[in-house]
This record gives structure tokens, C-alpha cells and sequence, in this order.
């Protein structure tokens, strides 16, 4: 069975966007910093400013669309929990060692590092598949995710059709969400 993509809603250009962004009210402007203060408190170093800023910007350069039949400051908000909640995991995965943060550069040279990488990388797999032990599909994205592995490259790692690997990403997300939130990083 194959499932038909979802039509694309219709999006805000760059001109209407920066239009409906000049016509904010201050007091719209201070809601929205005020908004991402409150989800930028988990965050080092981001204040609700930056994750305005950053939200703006991200649509301004189309990596974001603005939907025309949504309110522009609601996608607004969106964006910026998006943006905070990428943040929080990108921090929490570096503390846990999720994410390698040693340069390839140099192992070669020093087996002692060589050894402690590849210690390190079997450990991080080691994780990886414990975490996903239950959900196979999910535990491929994963895997492949580290292995540098983005986008249709690791959707055919997987082996999984498009509606699996979306649901297996959905999984992959949730699981790292609770992850987060057992380990007090809401």
C-alpha cells in the first residue's frame, strides 16, 4: 500500500513574511521574546532574543516556511521551540557522548588515542543499540545517524520506505525526549 505525500500548503514569500513581520505590534515582538526566554531557560548561552532572531533568520533564508493560512506569530513560536528543543539535544548528547566530539585528525599518529576513540565509538554503539533494543527500525536511524549518514543516504541504509523511516525517526525523537527528561533536561 502506498501512501500519497501530503499536498505542500501553500507558503509565505520572503516579501510577505518580512511584511507581516514589519506589522507586529511591540507589545507581539515582547510576547515573542518573552516566549523564548521561557524556552531558551534550559538552554546555555540562548536567550529569547536569539531564538527570535534565529527563527526569523531561518525563515528569511527558507530553511523554515511560514504556511500563509498560519499566523506569523505562531509559526514563529514553533520555529523557536524547534529551534530550542534541537539545542537541548544537541547539548545533552554532547554531555552523554552521543555525539563524537574528538577529531579524526591525528588517531593515526597516536595509537593510544586511535584505541581510546574506537573504545569510545564501540561504547556509543554500545548505547545506541540499548536504547533502540526495542524499536529495530528506530535503532537503524540511529546508527546510521552516526555513521554521518542524512537524508535519503540514510533512508537507504535503512532499508525502510518513506512512511517507516519518518515513523522510525518519530520513535528515535521520543525516545530521546524521555531520554532528556529522566535525566532532568526538559
Amino acid at each position: 500500500m502506498s501512501i500519497a505525500p501530503k499536498p505542500a500548503r501553500p507558503a509565505l514569500s520572503r516579501d510577505d513574511f518580512l511584511r507581516a513581520l514589519a506589522v507586529l505590534a511591540d507589545a507581539d515582538l515582547a510576547w515573542l521574546v518573552s516566549t523564548g526566554d521561557r524556552l531558551a531557560s534550559a538552554i546555555s548561552g540562548w536567550s529569547g532574543g536569539d531564538l527570535l532572531q534565529a527563527a526569523i533568520v531561518r525563515t528569511i533564508r527558507g530553511t523554515r516556511t511560514c504556511p500563509a493560512d498560519l499566523k506569523v506569530i505562531v509559526h514563529l513560536v514553533r520555529t523557536m521551540q524547534s529551534i530550542a528543543s534541537r539545542e537541548r539535544r544537541k547539548a545533552h548528547a554532547a554531555e552523554v557522548g552521543w555525539i563524537e566530539i574528538e577529531s579524526e585528525r591525528g588517531l593515526e599518529a597516536n595509537p593510544q588515542t586511535r584505541l581510546e576513540h574506537d573504545e569510545a565509538e564501540r561504547a556509543l554503539r554500545t548505547r545506541v543499540l540499548d536504547a533502540f533494543a526495542h524499536h529495530p527500525n528506530a535503532r537503524s536511524v540511529a546508527l546510521g545517524t552516526l555513521d554521518g549518514l542524512k537524508g535519503a543516504e540514510l533512508r537507504a541504509f535503512t532499508g525502510l520506505d518513506q512512511r517507516a523511516y519518518e515513523t522510525a525517526r518519530k520513535a528515535m525523537n521520543r525516545e530521546l525526549d524521555r531520554h532528556l527528561k529522566r535525566a532532568g533536561h526538559d
